[in-house]
């Protein structure tokens, strides 16, 4: 299988930087092995890994990569079916991680439970930077439970929400929160139901 050999491949580049994969079939097992090979890396510091058919237990083996990765900064996801369970994966690895600013999760069926799991990396102030969630399953709920971790973790720059089911109630509570986060300078929260009453 191309990914799995791609994966042995990674660890013996030295002066690899960068590994864009989107748009093939790696699946779970591919993503897994990928995982691995980015804990072995000294250099790799982006995986692009997006329309995959990568779902709960490849994410699963991703974030074990993640949390013992030295380098990688950026972990692109979108379009993949994760679901909560992955997130929460992720969101699990992202406690040991010191490295990883950009997170794409976007198109990944991530509803409440999800983001409600990556909150705890986010309140202490963990790595992320870029944080994006578009194009998922994201309630109210969920949306205040991210305001309070990004009002606790005042760290994040960018955040994407954009075509999730925020309403005015759940954007009220990202309002309080983002004016006592700094380093905000993007917020995409296009697509939402603000403003229906």
């Amino acid at each position: 299988d191309g990914a799995v050999a791609l994966a042995h491949l990674v660890a013996s580049l030295p002066r690899l930087r960068s590994l864009e994969l989107s748009a093939n079939a790696i699946a779970d097992r591919g993503a897994a092995e990928l995982g691995s090979a980015a804990a072995e890396s000294t250099s790799l510091r982006e995986l692009a890994l997006g329309r995959n058919r990568i779902s709960n237990s490849g994410a699963a083996g991703l974030a074990w990569g993640v949390s013992r990765s030295r380098s990688l900064r950026a972990l692109h996801l979108f379009e993949n079916v994760v679901g909560d369970p992955g997130t929460a994966a992720i969101a699990g690895a992202l406690v040991s991680s010191h490295t990883l600013a950009l997170l794409s999760l976007s198109s990944n069926n991530v509803g409440n439970a999800g983001v409600e799991a990556l909150c705890a990396p986010l309140a202490r102030r963990g790595p992320v930077r870029d944080l994006r969630l578009a194009g998922n399953r994201i309630g109210d709920d969920g949306l205040r439970a991210l305001a309070e971790a990004v009002r606790a973790g005042r760290s994040l720059v960018a955040l994407g929400l954009s075509y999730n089911r925020l309403s005015d109630e759940g954007a009220a509570a990202l309002v309080d929160a983002v004016r006592e986060c700094p380093t905000l300078a993007r917020l995409d929260v296009r697509g939402n139901r603000l403003g229906e009453g």
